[in-house]
């Protein structure tokens, strides 16, 4: 596994990841079931793009190869930071677990930058 910040370029690769957290949250969401996605995921991905174009937000990536398997957006403003998201494939997820710290600490990093 290999951890990177991702450019504008790379933006829709995280689709399949966004279309899985809100397959998820209708899982197991008690009280909003079918609520998810609330935004279309391209209007998601279109944020985000104009988000790292303002140098608003960093996104790092967990990489199998050449394939995302989990990311880490980071959002920040003056002085403060957020993270905005923070998603690994669930099918991704057992093998990472051990390295979530790793993915964790890159977030950390450009949100305090």
């Amino acid at each position: 596994m290999k951890i990177e910040e991702i450019k504008k370029d790379r933006i829709n690769e995280l689709h399949d990841l966004l279309a899985e957290l809100a397959a998820h949250h209708n899982a197991v969401s008690a009280d909003f079931k079918g609520d998810f996605p609330r935004h279309p995921i391209g209007d998601v991905l279109k944020n985000f793009a104009e988000s790292l174009d303002e140098g608003t937000s960093h996104i790092a990536a967990a990489l199998e190869g050449d394939r995302i398997a989990g990311f880490c957006k980071a959002d920040i403003s003056e002085d403060k930071g957020k993270i905005d998201y923070l998603i690994v494939s669930e099918m991704m997820q057992s093998a990472y677990m051990k390295n979530t710290d790793s993915l964790w600490k890159v977030c950390e990093r450009d949100t305090i930058l």
